[in-house]
């Protein structure tokens, strides 16, 4: 008999980014400094002086200017640390708690240390020895995210024992991304001025008459080196010391370049984040997340901005229903075992699941097909009158399906699916406002059109087996290689083999408990894999009982 015995571990470093000095009268103020930034009467523990894997014992507590704390050993009996990333969200979120307790040369409380805008690096391993190297241990970086709160809890339990904490909640780099406000108001500061700082907004600019259209490569690319990195910047030499930098965020694209135009008037107010959801094609084409990531063939250490087409595989060819070109910025190819941007497949067993729930359902159901596009309506003319005789031409761009099994009418009734699109084909020349009723006009209306159906016959193949798909969630033994936007692959055994895209996921470290990792999935393979599983041999409801190694 063989007993599996792991060996996890933790390390949390706190990035001092608000430094903060006592000024006349009671209350503190924010400023930038070249001090040790702690709150008064503190004595600075670094991290800066020792490698970033040195886990044992209580963090250094000489003073340093480095403003970067190891608070690993303030994470103690009761603590939980919670990181939760998806590729479908509003950005990742984590949470920590940690023991308030004077210890390692502190002489108040953390939540007198921690405020909102610090940022903290979260780093932690299943089993922590493979990651040892020549330099010390390397955890791999599970998130970097700001703090949004920290709260302090002081209660008695029923036999007399006190309990203190300090909870801290945060997000990961998506935070800068909901924080940078564009709007259009009287006395508006420059920065959230739609004119003055994003020209991408007018109809016509110093390029030229041609410029209100713009490859989404060179948009993305646009709003992180011309806005978001900027601002990152401005954090940085307006809180942060020298030891603690503020990582630029790194555009990471494997979309095939389409076209975007960023009129006024379209897009009024919100922040960059609502800018970037509303002209990517996301959910169910595209994605755009935030990853966190350590050096590697993609790249230097930081957080990358993700965007590629949903990497959704095909019911039965399991193969990529679109395809995902190698990085732009990056230069690393999808097919890598390197590559995060892939979609990868990491392989578990059942020995590594606690529990999984998986439904089918016909909530997703369609077999009426609409992609919708404002710009055309807008631009061109009404889309339900150009589309008015396309009755005729069901067989090369469909948009009702009625003979195919999964969406049958006759079975599941007409079901509607209805989506926009805010991008269009890459040979448009013009977003076609105010253009000349010319040849040139007439071709980029055709374009226009093509790209709309290709959208509407990508939906389908999304969208039309839907109903043979599960869904659910899974809690697994801790494993840090499982993040949003991989495929969990569950091995029963050699006749049957199941996958799962994980769109979102939760890691959960308890120091001195467990570390467990919570799955919410779609696309899930299981009852497709039982169907088509080899008749001849045992059953897959036997197969699945049988335990490895058994």
């Amino acid at each position: 008999m063989k007993t599996k015995v792991r060996n996890p571990n933790i390390q949390i470093l706190l990035h001092k980014i608000v430094t903060r000095t006592q000024i006349q009268g009671t209350a503190p103020q924010a400023q930038a400094t070249t001090g040790s930034g702690a709150p008064f009467g503190f004595s600075s523990p670094s991290a800066a002086s020792a490698p970033s894997a040195s886990l044992v014992g209580p963090p250094s507590q000489s003073d340093s200017p480095s403003n970067i704390y190891d608070l690993t050993a303030w994470l103690g009996e009761g603590s939980v640390v919670r990181v939760q990333k998806s590729v479908r969200g509003d950005g990742g979120v984590f949470s920590i708690d940690f023991v308030d307790q004077l210890m390692g040369g502190l002489h108040d409380s953390l939540s007198a240390l921690i405020e909102p805008s610090d940022m903290f690096e979260i780093r932690f391993a299943g089993d922590a020895y493979k990651y040892a190297g020549a330099n010390g241990q390397q955890l791999p970086i599970m998130m970097r995210g700001f703090v949004s709160r920290v709260t302090r809890s002081q209660s008695m339990s029923a036999d007399g024992k006190p309990r203190r904490t300090v909870h801290v909640e945060g997000h990961d780099y998506h935070k800068i991304l909901q924080i940078m406000q564009i709007f259009n108001m009287p006395c508006t500061p420059e920065s959230a001025n739609l004119l003055a700082s994003y020209p991408f907004f007018s109809k016509f600019t110093q390029f030229g008459a041609d410029s209100n259209i713009q490859n989404s490569t060179d948009f993305v690319n646009a709003v992180f080196n011309l806005l978001v990195n900027p601002y990152i910047a401005g954090m940085q030499g307006a809180g942060a010391t020298s030891g603690t930098s503020l990582l630029p965020i790194t555009t990471d694209i494997q979309v095939p370049d389409a076209l975007v135009s960023v009129q006024l008037g379209a897009f009024n107010s919100g922040n960059v984040q609502e800018l970037l959801q509303e002209y990517l094609d996301l959910h169910p084409f595209n994605e755009f997340f935030i990853e966190d990531r350590d050096a590697g063939a993609w790249g230097s250490a930081g957080p990358y901005a993700v965007y590629r087409p949903a990497p959704l595989l095909g019911a039965g060819s399991r193969s990529p229903l679109q395809p995902i070109q190698a990085s732009v910025t990056t230069g690393v190819t999808t097919d890598s075992p390197l590559s995060p941007p892939s979609a990868n497949v990491v392989q578990i067993d059942t020995s590594s699941i606690i529990s999984i729930t998986g439904d089918r359902s016909d909530d997703g159901l369609a077999n009426f097909y609409w992609v919708d596009a404002p710009r055309f309506n807008m631009n061109y003319q009404d889309l339900t009158k150009m589309y008015a005789s396309y009755a005729t031409q069901q067989g090369a761009v469909p948009y009702y399906l009625t003979n195919y099994e999964n969406v049958n009418p006759a079975l599941y009734g007409l079901r509607k699916m209805e989506v926009a699109t805010q991008q269009g084909g890459s040979t448009e020349t013009n977003n076609g406002n105010g253009q000349p009723a010319d040849d040139t006009r007439w071709d980029n209306q055709n374009a226009f059109l093509g790209w709309i159906d290709d959208r509407r016959n990508l939906l389908i193949a999304l969208n039309k087996d839907n109903v043979i798909f599960e869904s659910g969630d899974m809690r697994l033994m801790g494993n840090e290689k499982i993040r949003a936007g991989v495929y969990v692959q569950i091995n029963y055994g050699p006749q049957l083999q199941s996958l799962h895209y994980a769109h979102t996921v939760t890691h959960i470290f308890e120091p001195f408990g467990s570390y467990l990792c919570e799955v919410e999935y779609d696309r899930g393979t299981n009852f497709i894999d039982r169907w088509t599983a080899d008749k001849a041999g045992a059953s897959p409801y036997y197969v699945e009982m049988v335990q490895p190694g058994s």
